[in-house]
């Protein structure tokens, strides 16, 4: 009753807003399934990024022990809900945009989303590095190893390069021009992308599982000599003279890794929300996208750290953190040693190796990839509807897709990408986008917690699963302060290792750098924006005043 009520009350909002927008449909369609939308909110995030994270957590917080670390993506439950009872509100495209844009104010709104914007779009361009150097190049130059191929192992080598390779770049734009030509076929298409990367997902976790419960860091250390000669013996003593402590244990470690580094590997899940606009029976699909998400990540995780901790040892995966933050891994292995290549260790069975490690792991990276410029690209198109940005930017083609806003995600997306490979200008500062993406949680959260109060009118037309009361306190309010407190908790720790920065990636410079280049062109283009609608004569201020149209 009340669901149908809200949808009445987001009609009449509609037909109201004919003389606000410049039109009375948003031309985006409504063809994803709860199911569907689940899947989206796990393969957005890379899930198998655990590869390499589980390094670098390592790296910032010695000491932490990450199976423990893993279950802090529990902290990311209050903004499952915040999503979760917002979208249901405003069952639109555009996510916190347009949740904060309507509740506090446009400039905020447009603040807190850009910053997720912008940093999906660059982490779709730091993913293709990825999917590049340590999905083919790894793969290509595992078998170059296994069959003694010295000409394949060069290539691998060549593709594996972080920066100052042609080849990388060309393989790369052609690997970008890709994603966004199936993001431009539109929702329907790219989902089966979605679908076709979740099921990969599982079937690479249970062989690269298969493979290291099968053996123990002794036939590992064997493999080592066999494949690439090397003393792993050597490896723990050049990580002993960089400082590493075997056995070293930190809770306030543990704590920190877990809600930092575990919850960036979370981030984009709740993406589901910014599609709201094309996601059928919402109130019933973003809690399933939202919190089935996170259970899923959580499962994921457990099994790939004790599979990995259990085959490698522990002690080799310390010891490799400890290498690769001083640059003195490649050295030793020839590029950056991320546990799918660690395979080629444990078994040199072809089929294994493409199955269970770099191969796959770069195919589902690439879709994943594609799903963290997906959302992002609907909140260009959000910003464009509102007046925000130019009005290009809104226009759908007849299979719903923004075309324009989906050439210009390409265009962010590709010229991050190009600095990554071609300079470490910008590559150095990527470490604090997760910063970045929770100082935008910080105004998620103030708005949820403003909700019931400064928008009374939508508030009380929300649907039921908004409007839950827990001792007469919405529970939107409560995840909005659960939320303002771990955002708090997550920037401080993030900027901790600034204070004694363990490599010069990872300083105040790198830090100022971040905030500047995330949060400084936002302001100037609301400011832009204000200035051109008010030439124009255009009811801006009066948008904000109303749930845009469906």
């Amino acid at each position: 009753m009340n669901t149908a009520k809200s949808q009445d009350a987001l009609q009449n909002a509609a037909q109201q807003a004919g003389d606000v927008f410049s039109r009375k449909a948003s031309g985006l369609t409504r063809v994803v399934s709860p199911w569907t939308a689940l899947a989206y909110s796990f393969v957005a995030p890379n899930i198998t990024q655990a590869s390499f994270y589980l390094l670098w957590a390592v790296t910032l917080y010695a000491g932490a022990q990450m199976q423990i670390s893993i279950l802090f993506m529990l902290t990311l439950v209050p903004f499952a809900a915040i999503y979760t009872y917002f979208s249901a509100a405003m069952p639109r495209s555009g996510g916190e945009y347009i949740y904060v844009s309507r509740v506090l104010h446009p400039f905020v709104g447009f603040i807190a989303s850009w910053t997720l914007t912008i940093v999906g779009l660059n982490w779709q361009g730091n993913n293709t590095n990825y999917v590049v150097n340590w999905g083919f190049g790894h793969a290509i130059t595992q078998l170059g190893l296994i069959y003694k191929n010295q000409g394949m192992t060069n290539l691998g080598l060549e593709l594996a390069k972080t920066q100052g390779s042609w080849l990388v770049w060309i393989v790369g734009t052609i690997s970008l021009m890709l994603s966004f030509y199936v993001i431009y076929l539109g929702t329907k298409v790219f989902m089966r992308f979605v679908w076709g990367a979740m099921i990969l997902t599982w079937i690479m976790l249970a062989v690269y599982a298969g493979v290291l419960l099968s053996v123990n860091p002794d036939v590992v250390h064997k493999g080592m000599m066999l494949v690439q000669n090397i003393d792993y013996q050597t490896v723990f003593a050049k990580a002993r003279e960089l400082g590493w402590t075997p056995g070293f244990i930190s809770v306030a470690a543990t704590v920190m890794a877990g809600m930092t580094f575990m919850n960036l590997t979370c981030l984009g899940s709740t993406y589901s929300a910014n599609i709201a606009g094309e996601i059928k029976r919402v109130d019933k699909a973003q809690p399933l996208a939202q919190y089935g998400s996170i259970i899923l990540f959580i499962i994921y995780y457990q099994i790939f750290t004790y599979v990995t901790y259990h085959g490698f040892g522990k002690d080799l995966m310390e010891a490799i953190s400890k290498l690769n933050a001083a640059g003195a891994d490649v050295p030793i292995f020839g590029s950056f040693p991320q546990t799918p290549f660690l395979l080629v260790y444990a078994t040199q069975n072809p089929i294994l190796l493409l199955i269970g490690g770099p191969l796959a792991w770069g195919l589902i990276n690439w879709v994943g990839a594609m799903g963290l410029a997906f959302a992002p690209v609907r909140n260009l198109f959000a910003y464009a509807f509102d007046g925000m940005l130019p009005d290009k930017l809104n226009e759908v083609n007849r299979r719903g897709s923004p075309v324009y806003a989906v050439l210009l995600g390409f265009l962010i997306s590709w010229l991050q990408f190009s600095v990554n490979v071609l300079t470490p200008l910008l590559s150095a500062y990527q470490v604090y986008t997760i910063t970045i993406w929770f100082f935008g949680w910080i105004f998620l959260s103030i708005a949820a917690i403003a909700f019931p109060w400064r928008r009374k009118d939508i508030w009380d037309k929300a649907p039921e699963i908004t409007r839950q009361k827990f001792m007469n306190i919405p529970w939107i309010v409560i995840a909005g302060v659960a939320g303002l407190i771990i955002s708090l908790l997550a920037v401080y720790f993030t900027i901790v290792p600034a204070l004694n920065p363990p490599s010069e990636n990872y300083g105040w410079k790198g830090l100022a750098v971040s905030f500047g280049f995330y949060m400084l062109l936002p302001v100037v283009l609301y400011y832009i924006a204000v200035a051109i609608n008010k030439r124009r004569g255009t009811a801006f201020e009066r948008r904000f005043k109303e749930i845009p149209p469906d």
